[in-house]
């Protein structure tokens, strides 16, 4: 999602406690994004770090996601409004930290500071110290997302391709269900996504013709994240996050990449995983 100035937060939280797969061998991957390879993500847990590396670890530890009775809903404006007022109670520094990542101009190489710094913890690099700084704050920001909702996102089939999914519009929709259903991934970078689907401009806006997989998300009441950009309803889940993909389907439009060509749209079913 693009990112704007908004206002900041504040909410008490819990730590996301990464769940421990022992069970049978998973496949991981990124979400996309800036320079992604979608590249597969180890099940085990990070091993001690030193210096600045440790500095922008993901959390881990601490007690077990909050469980939330009820079905998935979509979060209403007014639910937007009262996260936006219990965050924007945070310290100054959280509140800048915030407005870091979600302000839209470009670094010296074209892309925002949130692009940048998610590229760098999709691929193990270390971060510089502005990007520490926000990275530790948004950490220590994440709340409970409160309740059972439907979040929306966007991407390229590269998701799909992390997945093992290869040629995808040569499947048949049954062998696109069966290839994608259960697949896990962990995402080591901070992931945005939407409440309002037609807020999200990958999805409704000038930049949606772009997108060949639309996802949409279950996201349990104990799924750690900040409100970002309120005009695109922009929800920012903790890295760490996990998820699991339950189907797809082809939705009978076609996508347009940036790459060029014209490809038939997916539609992935997501659910993240809190226990």
């Amino acid at each position: 999602m693009c990112r704007m100035n908004a206002t900041a937060t504040s909410y008490r939280y819990r730590r996301f406690r990464t769940p421990s797969r022992s069970a049978g061998r998973r496949r991981r991957s990124s979400m996309g994004g800036r320079g992604s390879g979608s590249r597969i993500v180890s099940t085990r847990p990070p091993q001690a770090q030193t210096g600045a590396q440790t500095q922008t670890a993901a959390p881990t530890g601490g007690p077990a996601a909050r469980v939330y009775a009820g079905p998935f809903v979509h979060m209403t404006q007014q639910d937007a409004d009262d996260m936006a007022q219990v965050q924007n109670r945070y310290d100054i520094n959280t509140r800048l930290a915030i407005n870091q990542y979600i302000r839209e101009d470009t670094q010296s190489n074209g892309f925002t500071l949130s692009q940048n710094m998610n590229h760098k913890l999709e691929n193990g690099q270390t971060l510089d110290a502005t990007e520490t700084y926000v990275a530790q704050r948004l950490d220590a920001a994440m709340h409970d997302l409160g309740k059972n909702t439907m979040l929306f996102r966007a991407a390229h089939k590269d998701f799909l391709e992390a997945l093992g999914v290869q040629n995808y519009q040569n499947m048949t929709p049954a062998q696109l269900d069966a290839a994608v259903k259960g697949a896990e991934y962990k995402e080591k970078k901070f992931v945005s996504t939407a409440f309002d689907r037609s807020k999200n401009p990958f999805i409704s806006g000038a930049q949606a013709g772009g997108r060949e997989v639309y996802l949409n998300i279950k996201a349990p009441g104990g799924t750690k994240c900040v409100l970002g950009n309120a005009k695109q309803a922009e929800i920012i889940l903790s890295r760490g996050t996990v998820f699991r993909a339950t189907g797809a389907h082809f939705d009978g439009t076609t996508a347009y990449p940036r790459l060029g060509g014209a490809l038939p749209r997916v539609v992935v079913d997501i659910e993240i995983i809190t226990e």
